[in-house]
Order: structure tokens, then C-alpha cells, then sequence
């Protein structure tokens, strides 16, 4: 009734999970893991395999380090896609808005974001619950990738894209922005799944969050609720700036920074950072004239 796929790269975490998954599933199932502990795989590849060798309609795509905590939730998974044949693709955490920026999930706003999970965090657990409107089921346009459904037919459709994601980030907000394009995607609040991780934004992630921000830029946004024209246009500023800020911190190539930048200062003209990008734009493309008008600002005082 249900494949659950998992690229494993911990023995312990894998059986955890497995052991997880059978005393809580409550439906057929099998479970097909994909060896990753030598790094061979990214995971789009990997998920592409496991579900390549998989047998039944529905395919679960799930990382190691959770664990179940709702009774019966195959059933729960089932009943939801009987309920609609758009119905593509099931998650537990999602955003209603996908901003024309360079954003995950979270950077969406509060009033976007979708979710029902126990984070584990060093001092504590924590449920984290977003859920203004009091759903069961919300749509929304993208999902992370700690646990999630899809039809095969889906998979079929849209499969992962190894190419241009080839390690271990954006493979989730990439795939559900593809089954959003024909499918309804969304979050569950029925089923509570603990998660023991947190997110590394390194480097890396940033260079996938703008690969991910070009391939999609001709359809973003994507909305899945009624959002004000003025709060997209204060979260895409924001998350904007936000990121301009982190490439120049980080040293990224200063083509990338200044599309960035530019995008920024368009986006809202007044704002006091953006004087700042405006000074570091003006020092890195035309040293020699910023350090003439340093010198005549210095010589007025």
C-alpha cells in the first residue's frame, strides 16, 4: 500500500525509523533503503532510485532521524488522497507563498508558513504548530523534506532533479514547486512526527537556494492562499535583503552579490541597508572613483 523510501546513512537512525514506522503505520507497506553512508548518492538521485524499485501506488520519501508519533497514519495518508485526485503531494511543514527571492520555506512570513512537528531541539522538545485558520489539511506550494507523500504517478511525472540539485539541499522545495505546477500540494496537521535535526545554511545551501531561485524565477511567486500585495512585496524585500547581506559576509562572487543587491535597492529604494549595498557596489565596481570621493569628503570636513 505505501513505500517508504529513506537514503540511510546512520544504521542506528535507519532502524530506529523502521521500527518507528511498523508499530505506528497501520497499513501494508514495505521499506526500501538506499546505502548512502560513502556519500555516492545526492539525495535526488537516491529518492529517484528507491522509488524506481518500489511496488505500490503511494511512495513515502522520508530522512532517518524521526520518529512517529500519530497512531495509524497510512490510513490517515490514504484517506487524504481519496479525498481528491489533485491531490499530488502530502507533507508536515509547507509555505502558501514561494516569493520571487531567494527563499526556503521558513523565510515566507508566519502568516504562510503551515506546520504541526515535534522539534527536538538541545535543551528541549518543542511542538511547533502554525495553523491560523484551524485546518486538517491546508494547501500550500512547497514542503520540506523531512517526511512526505506522493502518488507514483507523480513521481513518475516530475521525478527529482539530480542535475541541477545534486546534494542534499532544495531537492524538497524543488520537487513540490514541479508537482505544484498540475497537483495540489499540502501539509497534514494529523499526523505529528518528531524531528531531531536542525538545518545547516552554509555555503552550499546558499548556492542551491540561488540555483533553485533561477530555474523557477519565470514562475514565482506561487501563492496557495490570499496573501496582500503589500505583505509579498515586504516579505520578498525582506528576504532579499536578508540574503544580499549573507552573500557579501560570505564572500560570493561579486556578479552573484550585484544581481542580488540591484534586486534589493529596486525592491525598496529608501532603505537604510540598501544605502549600504549602494557604498559596496559603488567600492567593488569603481575602486579608484569611491576612493577619489572618500578623500574629497574627508578633505570638507
Amino acid at each position: 500500500m505505501i513505500s517508504i523510501i529513506i537514503c540511510t546513512r546512520n544504521s542506528s537512525l535507519f532502524q530506529n525509523v523502521v521500527q518507528s514506522l511498523t508499530k505506528t503505520i497501520g497499513v501494508p507497506f514495505e521499506v526500501i533503503p538506499i546505502q548512502n553512508a560513502d556519500g555516492k548518492y545526492g539525495i535526488c538521485e537516491a529518492y529517484n532510485l528507491g522509488a524506481s524499485k518500489s511496488q505500490f501506488d503511494i511512495l513515502c520519501f522520508t530522512h532517518e532521524d524521526i520518529l512517529f508519533h500519530t497512531q495509524n497514519w497510512g490510513q490517515k495518508i490514504l484517506k487524504i488522497f481519496n479525498l481528491d485526485e489533485k491531490i499530488g503531494l502530502i507533507g508536515v511543514i509547507g509555505s502558501a507563498f514561494q516569493p520571487d527571492a531567494p527563499a526556503s520555506w521558513w523565510d515566507t512570513g508566519l502568516d504562510s508558513i503551515r506546520q504541526r512537528i515535534l522539534q527536538r531541539y538541545p535543551e528541549e522538545t518543542k511542538e511547533i504548530i502554525h495553523n491560523p485558520e484551524n485546518q486538517l489539511l491546508a494547501d500550500v506550494v512547497t514542503i520540506d523534506g523531512l517526511w512526505f507523500c506522493c502518488r507514483r504517478k507523480v513521481w513518475e511525472e516530475t521525478q527529482f532533479d539530480a542535475r541541477t540539485f545534486s546534494g542534499f539541499h532544495f531537492y524538497d522545495l524543488d520537487f513540490s514547486t514541479a508537482v505544484f505546477q498540475k497537483y495540489r500540494v499540502c501539509v497534514t496537521f494529523e499526523i505529528l512526527i518528531e524531528h531531531f535535526s536542525l538545518g545547516n545554511l552554509d555555503n552550499i545551501w546558499r548556492e542551491n537556494v540561488i540555483r533553485y531561485h533561477q530555474k523557477w524565477r519565470k514562475k514565482l511567486p506561487l501563492l496557495a492562499q490570499n496573501l496582500p500585495e503589500e505583505k509579498r512585496r515586504k516579505h520578498t524585500f525582506r528576504i532579499t535583503r536578508n540574503f544580499t547581506t549573507r552573500l557579501i559576509e560570505n564572500q560570493f562572487p561579486k556578479a552573484v552579490i550585484l544581481k542580488y543587491a540591484l534586486r534589493s535597492i529596486l525592491l525598496n529604494p529608501k532603505d537604510r541597508q540598501n544605502h549600504w549595498f549602494m557604498v559596496w557596489l559603488f567600492e567593488a565596481y569603481f575602486p579608484q572613483l569611491y576612493r577619489l570621493v572618500r578623500r574629497i569628503f574627508r578633505m570638507l570636513r
